[in-house]
């Protein structure tokens, strides 16, 4: 696969249709790339991955925050299997003092609950917990060259833009391909700040 910035790897169908429509058959596209890589690449592959997106992120991080992590306070979340692998960084944070809230997903109204990491019973945090955040980072299927996300079609993270820390960092971790030039998108749509992939970090705009 073609790394890095593409300049339109959609079918042709993304280009007509409702918004809807459209933004189901990026979707598509990314998934069937996905499993695609999954099953070209192993877990030799997601584990090298894994490595160098936990490289990238803590040395943007630590040059960031003038020299140590500990302290931080950092949203994340535990990746699907066809999702890049931030365990590894998730695992790094923890050991360098950082606070890592991941997501848990409630049935009602499409919300998000938040809990710590490192809390073996999970306790719910509620959303004031983010408030102290200075990095979120949040998946994505792709993101456009302008920042505009797209999501799995639930809308957990549209929702949740508004009470995120309007000075952090809103960084979507990806493979290498799914930084595109384009993506189709509606007003509600979250728009981050910047990309993390095997190749790096990138801040967008």
């Amino acid at each position: 696969m073609t790394t890095s910035l593409l300049p339109d790897p959609w079918p042709p169908e993304a280009r007509h249709g409702s918004v809807a429509d459209r933004k189901a058959v990026c979707r598509s596209w990314v998934r069937d790339q996905r499993r695609q890589l999954r099953e070209q690449g192993g877990e030799e592959t997601r584990r090298e991955h894994a490595a160098r997106l936990r490289e990238h992120a803590t040395g943007w991080l630590t040059a960031r925050r003038g020299g140590s992590l500990a302290g931080l306070v950092v949203t994340s979340y535990e990746p699907f299997p066809t999702e890049p692998d931030v365990g590894d960084l998730n695992a790094s944070l923890l050991r360098a003092g950082a606070t890592v809230l991941v997501p848990v997903t409630l049935g009602r109204d499409r919300q998000l609950e938040w809990s710590d990491l490192a809390d073996p019973d999970r306790a719910h945090l509620g959303l004031p917990a983010l408030a102290r955040a200075e990095v979120v980072l949040l998946p994505a299927l792709a993101v456009a060259s302008t920042g505009v996300r797209l999501g799995q079609g639930g809308g957990y993270y549209d929702r949740l833009a508004p009470v995120l820390p309007p000075a952090a960092p809103r960084v979507a971790v990806l493979h290498d391909h799914e930084l595109v030039r384009w993506l189709p998108t509606e007003p509600h749509d979250i728009v981050v700040s910047h990309v993390l992939t095997p190749e790096g970090v990138r801040e967008l705009g």
